[in-house]
């Protein structure tokens, strides 16, 4: 009988998706049949469209309150939000690995992964539970004892770990799983990028495409030479028609480009990469060597990714507008500056990621999935919460 595992994921923002498919790919060259399982697309699809429209909405115009619940202050909130997600899809999630068997389950989301710790926790006990991280730094709330093992692209992280009652055996500084990089191999005419020494500055948010278009467009009519500007919208088509107005404003020659496969062969094109601050988005950078301005990123994780990439000095960081053309200028410009991101950006990558990862977990010691006991103390406790909320309502009555 085949073996088989489970992805569990969740799709806010691309990168976690992404990174998922490419540890699918790696789990079936080692024999195991894998599947992604993304459990916002497991939930009605009503209560699904408020909590992405929500999420997206908060990033956008309140992100005053993401940081609010991202931050240490905000742990209690955060514990509220994953209470509610637990009890949407506890009883979902058992039933993806009741069906599947997995000899081993993988997590590439925080918050999938703290509700399969606590439903390992209850009743899935002996299946392994590998958490990927996304993100350069981790969040404390999102550690579990019940996780069997992190693989991290934080360095220091296996170090810091102790502080919070983890094992620094169960931590792999693996870095974060995204596609391997060709060798750029489609020329800049195939994609509408004009062949010659015109800089080419890149600009991108993501797969949603949430990044201040328009306001880059604009500052960067302060650069003293003729550039080339492309901009990744993502899945955000809306932005096209607001961007296509500045033509005739921008003395510079813009390039929109939606969704892509192709997304590194346009990175491996250009000169300097605008960005904001996603794991996956940041990785891809790091692995085409490129020069990245970080704008804006978004409180809380995106943060958390600037500083951190800032620090290992591989990237520049601005909130204010005015500062993105001198930038921009130096990083063209300045080559002895550019020597110092480069080496720090070699240091920092980790091409074979996703490979490192299932190795080696493949060498740790699979169990497979023991239905029925698990069934039956998990609904026997399931049956006991029903009949305890039963009688308070009838206390209340």
């Amino acid at each position: 009988m085949k073996k088989s595992a489970l992805i569990f994921t969740a799709s806010f923002g691309h990168g976690h998706i992404q990174a998922a498919q490419v540890l699918k790919t790696e789990c079936e060259k080692n024999d195991v049949d894998t599947m992604i399982i993304d459990l916002l697309f497991e939930l009605h699809p009503f209560v699904r469209n408020v909590l992405t429209f929500s999420y997206y909405r908060m990033l956008i115009y309140a992100p005053s309150l993401w940081r609010f619940l991202y931050e240490q202050k905000g742990e209690r909130e955060l514990h509220f939000l994953h209470k509610i997600l637990a009890n949407l899809m506890q009883k979902k999630l058992l039933k993806f690995i009741q069906e599947h068997k997995p000899i081993f389950i993988i997590s590439t989301h925080p918050f999938v992964t703290i509700m399969l710790a606590s439903l390992k926790q209850k009743s899935i006990g002996h299946v392994p539970l590998y958490a990927v991280m996304t993100d350069f730094k981790f969040h404390p709330f999102f550690l579990h004892h019940a996780i069997d093992h992190y693989f991290t692209a934080d360095p220091k992280f296996k170090d810091e770990c102790q502080a919070w009652g983890i094992n620094a055996e169960k931590v792999t500084y693996s870095g974060i799983p995204t596609s391997k990089i060709d060798v750029f191999n489609k020329t800049k005419v195939a994609l509408k990028i004009t062949d010659g020494p015109v800089p080419v500055i890149l600009i991108t948010g993501g797969g949603q495409g949430i990044m201040h278009y328009k306001t880059l467009i604009r500052a960067l009519n302060d650069l003293q030479q003729k550039v080339m500007i492309v901009c990744m919208i993502g899945h955000n088509l809306k932005l096209e028609a607001s961007i296509n107005k500045l033509r005739q404003q921008s003395k510079h020659e813009l390039l929109i480009i939606p969704f892509t496969s192709h997304f590194s062969s346009y990175l491996q094109a250009a000169n300097v990469v605008i960005t904001k601050a996603g794991g996956l988005t940041l990785t891809e950078g790091l692995l085409c060597g490129k020069s990245m301005l970080i704008f804006k990123p978004l409180p809380g994780h995106e943060e958390d990714n600037a500083r951190f990439l800032l620090e290992a000095g591989a990237c520049e960081w601005t909130d204010e507008a005015k500062k993105v053309p001198v930038i921009v200028e130096r990083l063209l410009k300045n080559k002895s500056h550019q020597t110092l991101i480069d080496k720090a950006v070699d240091s920092l990558k980790k091409p074979t990621a996703a490979e490192t990862i299932v190795l080696k977990i493949m060498t740790f010691p699979q169990k497979h999935f023991h239905q029925e006991a698990n069934d039956a103390a998990f609904f026997a406790k399931d049956e006991q919460s029903k009949q305890s909320l039963s009688r308070r309502v009838e206390q209340v009555k």
